[in-house]
């Protein structure tokens, strides 16, 4: 089961996704204005990605092996759903079902 932190960490990147469609972890923690563009690069100033790092570091990771493609993509599923994350999680399924 994953913990507290966990969930706590995902529903804060899940919610900042949809409330706001250019989402990103520096926009949601407030540490800049807009989304970064490609046209500007692909970091934001060092002090942002410090700031970044360190949120990403307080987060814990939790690994759970499965046997198959298949039942990793279900346990994808089943936690996304019971967690509910908030930035960077695709709602589609990544491959057909034979019925």
């Amino acid at each position: 089961m994953p913990s507290e932190q966990s969930r706590i960490c995902l529903q804060i990147r899940r919610r900042s996704q949809f409330t706001n469609p250019t989402g990103s972890l520096g926009l949601h923690l407030k540490l800049v204005r807009t989304k970064l563009r490609t046209s500007e690069g692909r970091y934001y100033p060092a002090p942002v990605e410090a700031e970044i790092t360190g949120f990403l570091e307080g987060c814990e990771i939790e690994f759970y092996p499965t046997a198959s493609a298949d039942e990793a993509e279900d346990l994808e599923v089943e936690f996304r759903d019971r967690l509910k994350p908030e930035l960077n999680i695709s709602r589609a399924r990544r491959r057909r079902r034979v019925t």
